[in-house]
């Protein structure tokens, strides 16, 4: 059986569980940030590809941040993936700026994993639950890897990531602390022009 895209899973009405060890999820990032991370990241993409790349990206969010949006987005970033500054200072604070307005939507959750959470089951890496409102037989998990994502549909394996996600986000802080932290790590970087 194909597998819809990940475009068709974010259209659809339901629940998106992301945890990132290492870097802020696609739905999350601003335009800037993506590009330098799809030019850092193997293989190497021509100017057509990385435009692609970022439209697609583009539309997804756009998907989600539809004001009709019946989709719900829940977040737990490890704060190490906070502290890696992608593209420069001013970019980097325009992106934690993204995450803390983000995280004021109905729709979206965005927790942080301190650094004082210790040894934890999120560090095995980056893993995304897309869990379907009509369908439970249809929830699907994607592992991120080098050579491609990774997707897993058998149940066992859903419930196996479900039990690792809740794990996690136990040890996070919750949406007002995170967005606190968001602001004291922008007080470290410096703010575009614009916003100085």
């Amino acid at each position: 059986m194909a597998l819809p895209t990940r475009r068709h899973w974010v259209a659809e009405r339901g629940t998106i569980r992301t945890y990132a060890l290492d870097a802020i999820p696609g739905l999350l990032q601003t335009i800037d940030y993506s590009a330098h991370l799809l030019r850092g990241i193997p293989p190497a993409k021509t100017p057509e590809q990385l435009r692609v790349l970022l439209e697609i990206r583009q539309r997804r969010q756009q998907l989600l941040l539809d004001s009709n949006s019946e989709t719900r987005l829940i977040t737990v970033i490890d704060e190490a993936a906070l502290h890696r500054v992608i593209g420069s200072e001013e970019e980097m604070w325009s992106q934690l700026d993204r995450l803390r307005d983000l995280s004021e939507r109905n729709n979206i959750s965005i927790r942080i994993l301190p650094f004082d959470a210790g040894a934890h089951a999120g560090l095995a890496g980056m893993f995304t639950i897309f869990q379907f409102a009509d369908d439970i037989d249809r929830d699907v998990v994607s592992i991120e890897t080098h050579s491609g994502d990774r997707y897993l549909e058998e149940q066992s394996s859903v419930l196996e990531f479900l039990r690792m996600f809740d794990a996690v986000t136990h040890k996070s802080l919750d949406d007002v602390d995170a967005r606190d932290l968001l602001t004291k790590l922008m007080s470290n970087l410096s703010p575009p022009k614009d916003k100085r």
